[in-house]
């Protein structure tokens, strides 16, 4: 009688993926040598960058992040912990770094972590600021100046 991957998860319960291969070959009379086990053990997941963990940015990444790496960056400790809180409470796996998006050598920094996380596939830049958030030369130093250090 052959078993199901349903029968395979029940029979095991909590056991490992080893246990339930192992289950099912026996159950359906093949050779676990003649199988080949792809485990994925989450390396080098695919790696969504956030700079600016506002609403806006972080609605983005609920959209696109799921079963990848994320890596949150702003220049507010609380705002990164709030979010990163959130995000890991949803099941999603969460790095985050302090970053000034007015500074190239910060965001250089923010760059070499998403690198060194594995392959950079989104990066979403919402981090800017508003006239009734801001004075003009911030708004400059930040949402131009600061974006283009990003971009490069």
């Amino acid at each position: 009688m052959k078993a199901t991957a349903l029968e395979t998860v029940s029979a095991i319960g909590r056991n490992s993926v080893r246990d339930a291969l192992d289950f099912f070959c026996y159950k359906n009379n093949i050779k676990k040598e003649e199988t080949k086990m792809i485990l994925d053990r989450n390396e080098n997941k695919e790696v969504v960058v956030l700079l600016g963990a506002g609403s806006m940015g972080t609605a983005i990444v609920r959209r696109i992040a799921a079963g990848k790496k994320i890596l949150l960056g702003d220049i507010s400790e609380k705002a990164l912990e709030r979010v990163a809180h959130e995000f890991t409470y949803g099941g999603y796996d969460v790095e985050t770094q302090i970053v000034d998006a007015c500074d190239e050598k910060s965001i250089r920094e923010f760059a070499k972590k998403a690198a060194a996380l594995g392959p950079v596939m989104y990066y979403i830049h919402t981090a800017g600021a508003s006239p009734s958030q801001a004075s003009p030369e911030h708004i400059i130093a930040l949402d131009l100046i600061g974006t283009s250090y990003a971009i490069d």
